[in-house]
């Protein structure tokens, strides 16, 4: 029964940790990154994505879901490679 109260702290401390993540995003700076996106879709410019170990996955996985859940028929995708 402890092992399951560990296990149920540490979700629970990782859902604290995130939630904090979430309130401390500069909404002014990701207001910023969005109009860049939108500037580079509407000039048809690339949006390079970057990292390096565990990162370059979260670079490749960002990278496709902005190529992959942009798509609007008829429109040009957004170009993002990482």
């Amino acid at each position: 029964m402890e092992e399951r109260y560990k296990a149920l702290n540490a979700i629970n401390k990782y859902f604290t940790e995130l939630a904090e993540m979430m309130r401390n995003i500069s909404l002014p700076h990701l207001q910023s990154v969005l109009q860049l996106l939108e500037q580079a879709y509407r000039n048809e410019q690339r949006f390079f994505v970057m990292g390096n170990g565990g990162s370059a996955a979260t670079a490749s996985h960002l990278a496709l879901d902005l190529a992959k859940n942009t798509i609007i028929a008829g429109a040009p995708r957004l170009k993002a490679i990482s």
